[in-house]
C-alpha cells in the first residue's frame, strides 16, 4: 500500500507526541511492507529527521521564526499537493487538523484524534484558537478517524457531529528498547546533581489544565515540600508566577528546578527519581507514564481521562482536583519501598500491551476498511 502523510505537523512540532506518532507508526508501516511518504517543503522535526527509514525527502531546518512557519505551511501544503498527485498513494493519513484539504480529493484519507483539550478547556487557548474548528473540517472529509484512546473517542462523539461507525480506537505504541545516544558532559553533570537527591519527577508542559500548580500544593498539604525536590523535564523554564508561587508557598527555591534536554537524559532522570507524578486534568493518551515504567520509576497519576485507561493498575491514582488527595497519593508511594517497588513490577507488566508493531497492524487493518 502507498500511504502519504502531510508535513503539518512536522513544521509545528520540533519534537512532541503528534510527531513521534506519526514517526513511529511510519516506520513501523513500512516494516509491514508498505510504501510511506511524508511530503512537503522544509520541515523542524527532531523524530523526522533522525528517522532512519528515509520517511521523507524534505528539508530538515532547526526551527522557524513564527512568521516564518506561516509560510512553511502554506509552501508545504502547496508542495505536498504536488508530489502527492505526481506519487499517486492509495491513501492520505492527515497529519493534524487542518483548514485546508492537501492532496487530491478522490484520496481516501484518514486522520487520527489525539486529544480534544481544546474543544474542552477553550478558556486556555484564547479567542482566536481556531483548532476545534479545522478538527471538524478534517473529520468531515476524512474516511476513518482513529483515536488514541476510548476516553478520547467517548469526548469526540460528545462533542463533534461524526458517524461512530468510522471512529476507531488504536492505543499508541512505545519503544521498548530504543537506542539512545551517550549523555554530553553536560547533560551528565544535570543527572549527576540530581542523582544524589529525593526527587519527583515532572515532565513536559506546566500550564493551566497541566496543574503544575495542584501537584505544588499537594506536596506542601502533605509537608513533603522539604524533604523532596522537584525536577521539571521540558515546558521552558519556570515563569514569574511560578516563582511567586513557590515563594508564597514557602517552598525552599531550590527544591524546583527546570531543566531540559535529550531523550537520553529523560530516561536517566527517570532511573533516579523517588516517583514520577502526572498530576494533569487531562489527555488524550500520555507518554510519560510509559516512559518511566520502562525506566522502573514509581507512577503517581491523576485518575482524569485516559489515565486509568492507559495507565491499568500501575500507579498510585489521586483526584486532580483535590489538592489533599495528591498529597496523600505522594505520601504513599515516597514512604513505602514496598509500595514503590510493586508499582515498578505492575509497570513493567503494563508495557506489553503497547508496541508499535500493534498500533500500526491495527492501523493497516482501518486502512484496508477505507479502501474495500
Amino acid at each position: 500500500m502507498r500511504i502519504a502523510i502531510d508535513s503539518n505537523i512536522f513544521t509545528m512540532q520540533k519534537y512532541g507526541g503528534v510527531s513521534r506518532y506519526l514517526v513511529r507508526l511510519g516506520e513501523e508501516l513500512v516494516r509491514l511492507g508498505n510504501d510511506v511518504g511524508v511530503f512537503g517543503w522544509l520541515h523542524a522535526n527532531r523524530h523526522l529527521a533522525e528517522s532512519e527509514v528515509g520517511l521523507t525527502g524534505m528539508r530538515y531546518v532547526k526551527g522557524f521564526p513564527k512568521f516564518t512557519r506561516r509560510l512553511a505551511h502554506y509552501a508545504g501544503d502547496f508542495s505536498a499537493g504536488m508530489e502527492m498527485s505526481r506519487w499517486k498513494p492509495d491513501l492520505i493519513h492527515e497529519s493534524y487538523c487542518h483548514a485546508r484539504m492537501v492532496g487530491t480529493r478522490a484520496t481516501p484519507r484518514v486522520c487520527t484524534v489525539h486529544d480534544m483539550i481544546h474543544e474542552l478547556f477553550p478558556h486556555y487557548w484564547g479567542r482566536m484558537d481556531r483548532t476545534p474548528e479545522y478538527r471538524r473540517k478534517t473529520i468531515e472529509r476524512c474516511h476513518a478517524v482513529i483515536c488514541v484512546s476510548e476516553s478520547t473517542r467517548r469526548d469526540l462523539l460528545s462533542l463533534v457531529d461524526v458517524d461512530p461507525a468510522k471512529v476507531h480506537v488504536i492505543h499508541h505504541g512505545f519503544e521498548h528498547n530504543c537506542d539512545l545516544r551517550p549523555l554530553s558532559p553536560a547533560e551528565d553533570f544535570v543527572h549527576r546533581r540530581f542523582a544524589a537527591s529525593s526527587y519527583l519527577l515532572y515532565v513536559g508542559a506546566r500550564h493551566g489544565y497541566k496543574n503544575f500548580e495542584g501537584l505544588l500544593r499537594g506536596l506542601v498539604q502533605a509537608q513533603l515540600h522539604r524533604d523532596l525536590g522537584i525536577v521539571a523535564f521540558g515546558g521552558g523554564a519556570l515563569t514569574a508566577r511560578e516563582a511567586k508561587l513557590i515563594k508564597d508557598l514557602d517552598i525552599p527555591p531550590d527544591h524546583v528546578v527546570q531543566v531540559g534536554g535529550s531523550d537520553a537524559l529523560l530516561h536517566k532522570l527517570f532511573g533516579t527519581a523517588v516517583a514520577f507524578v502526572y498530576p494533569s486534568l487531562y489527555e488524550g493518551f500520555g507518554f510519560p507514564p510509559l516512559e518511566a515504567m520502562a525506566q522502573s520509576c514509581p507512577v503517581v497519576s491523576s485518575n482524569a481521562s485516559c489515565m486509568p485507561e492507559v495507565i491499568g493498575d500501575a500507579a498510585q491514582f489521586f483526584d486532580p482536583s483535590d489538592v489533599p488527595a495528591i498529597g496523600a497519593a505522594i505520601e504513599a508511594v515516597v514512604r513505602s519501598t514496598q509500595r514503590r517497588q510493586e508499582l515498578v513490577r505492575r509497570g513493567h507488566e503494563r508495557l506489553k500491551a503497547f508496541s508499535w508493531a500493534k498500533c500500526a497492524a491495527e492501523t493497516m487493518d482501518v486502512y484496508r476498511s477505507v479502501l474495500d
